[in-house]
């Protein structure tokens, strides 16, 4: 807030920079992170570059964020709740923590966001290949990963290849 009040478009690039990769820390421990309004605040959660090993970290925060002032902010969960890759989170996680917490049971508007999850969650076929592409559930979408291990060349079928194929340690996937 400070660097845009002050017209210092270097410093805002970098904090938002900083607060993306250090996520984690920041959602756990920065009172300053209660204070963001909810239209800075969606965008940093969406963001694909959102630097999380598991989605629970931002679940957590978003509860944080609400309960900070509830009456407030409770009107936010649902868009909130949509920008958590819910389709990520370990499903024992998420049906004790997320289905049947009282924001959601009292929200009817989650009640879709949930269903999708849960078919996610549910049934491994939901993420399908069309036309060479994998099709992913945008609650599944995996957020760009910070850390990810190649596999170049090999054996396929019997015969040599030269495929590339990258495997994201936090969504356990190959991508």
């Amino acid at each position: 807030q400070f660097a845009r009040d002050h017209f210092l478009e270097d410093l805002e690039r970098d904090a938002q920079m900083y607060l993306l990769r250090n996520f984690p820390q920041v959602a756990e421990k920065s009172l300053e992170i209660m204070s963001l309004p909810v239209d800075e605040l969606v965008p940093v959660l969406a963001s694909d570059y959102l630097n999380v090993r598991n989605e629970e970290v931002v679940w957590r925060l978003v509860l944080r964020w609400v309960d900070h002032e509830k009456d407030d902010r409770l009107p936010h969960f649902t868009s909130l709740l949509k920008c958590i890759r819910l389709g990520l989170m370990d499903v024992q996680y998420f049906l004790e923590h997320v289905k049947n917490h009282p924001y959601v049971l009292g929200n009817v508007v989650c009640r879709p966001v949930i269903i999708d999850t849960l078919k996610v969650l549910m049934d491994v076929e939901t993420i399908t290949q069309k036309d060479g592409v994998m099709q992913t559930p945008e609650c599944a979408r995996p957020r760009i990963p910070h850390e990810v291990m190649f596999a170049i060349g090999g054996w396929s079928g019997g015969s040599p290849t030269n495929a590339v194929e990258t495997y994201d340690t936090r969504a356990d996937r190959w991508i």
